[in-house]
């Protein structure tokens, strides 16, 4: 699993270059209010149909399949956590990023790293690189003290976090996802230093999602009709409403408002 080869090398340079402190600090701020945009949680995982992730060595089908395969293996390993169930099935939701904002690869996916840290060895294509200067976060200061690079984990957390009051997932779950793609952190031992000990359950959730996320991966085992409808009515119960996903756009862009006299 993950035989990263020369087009992945391409991409992770071109990641490391683009996440300075200021460009993942903008994209934090460009998505800290989502007000537009109301769409199903259930329709948002079929938007990944359209997603097949340039940097994933592993597998070349549209996410959406990798997606019910992630959930499958969950339920399988992890059969009395159904909210984990529902973080397999919709943890590379993000990517919308995609196909909703046009967003480049570099910005939506690939391993995380944290800013202001040396670059773990661990980390893909490593020797050599050079990353963002950035505030480096204080031992103990907690995980959410961390400034991680940009792409769908954050966002979808942001999209969680916003829609609180709409879904049932509990914000422990939250963490996960956000956490899912810091390969170094939860696959390597990496940054503990930053924990408090309220992190460990979250490293503890982030390490069960990464297993079903990994090893979940094959192009030739497709999921059954009755495992899509177990985890869809586990979906829909979970997300009963649509979320907000986008931000709001600037005034110019925003049509103008044209007043109509009523007919008396």
């Amino acid at each position: 699993m993950r035989a990263f080869g020369d087009s992945e090398r391409a991409f992770y340079e071109a990641l490391y270059r683009g996440q300075t402190a200021e460009f993942v600090t903008a994209k934090r701020q460009q998505y800290s209010t989502l007000r537009c945009r109301p769409m199903t949680m259930a329709r948002a995982v079929d938007m990944l149909d359209s997603v097949v992730d340039p940097s994933d060595p592993d597998t070349s089908l549209p996410n959406s399949v990798h997606a019910y395969q992630a959930a499958r293996r969950c339920r399988r390993q992890f059969p009395y956590d159904t909210m984990l169930q529902v973080c397999a099935l919709i943890h590379d939701v993000g990517k919308m990023l995609f196909v909703l904002f046009g967003e480049p690869a570099w910005a939506v996916v690939g391993d995380t790293f944290i800013l202001g840290e040396p670059l773990p060895r661990s980390a893909p294509f490593a020797a050599g690189q050079r990353v963002a200067v950035a505030p480096r976060p204080a031992p103990g200061s907690g995980m959410d003290s961390a400034v991680v690079s940009w792409g769908h984990d954050e966002y979808l957390y942001l999209v969680l976090q916003q829609n609180c009051h709409l879904h049932k997932l509990p914000e422990q779950y939250w963490h996960a996802i956000r956490f899912h793609s810091l390969y170094p952190w939860h696959s390597h031992g990496e940054y503990r230093h930053i924990m408090r000990p309220a992190d460990e359950e979250t490293l503890q959730l982030a390490t069960r999602l990464n297993q079903c996320d990994l090893y979940s991966k094959d192009d030739d085992d497709p999921v059954s009709d009755d495992d899509k409808a177990y985890i869809r009515a586990l979906l829909q119960d979970t997300f009963p409403s649509p979320l907000l996903w986008a931000p709001q756009p600037p005034p110019e862009q925003q049509p103008a408002v044209r007043w109509a006299r009523a007919s008396l």
